[in-house]
């Protein structure tokens, strides 16, 4: 069964660029996202599948959120 969520798009800004609390958080949001979409891929139940639909989109307007404030400049939780 195909995931029909897309997955975020790589971040495409240097490292450099990042404090190292929003580096990581993109890192954590980007596992959590992985394992989400692993977890849709396999399960079969209708309540469950509903579950992960609601976490991933979730967990990735987090990550939006994060990539965001990384391309515009501003610190986090201004």
């Amino acid at each position: 069964m195909q995931s029909t969520l897309k997955r975020p798009p790589r971040a495409g800004i240097p490292k450099r660029q990042l404090e190292p609390d929003t580096r990581a958080s993109l890192a954590a949001l980007k596992k959590e996202l992985d394992h989400l979409h692993n977890s849709f891929d396999v399960t079969t139940d209708p309540t469950l599948i509903d579950s992960l639909t609601y976490q991933i989109m979730s967990v990735n307007m987090k990550y939006k959120f994060f990539l965001n404030k990384c391309r515009s400049g501003s610190a986090v939780g201004e």
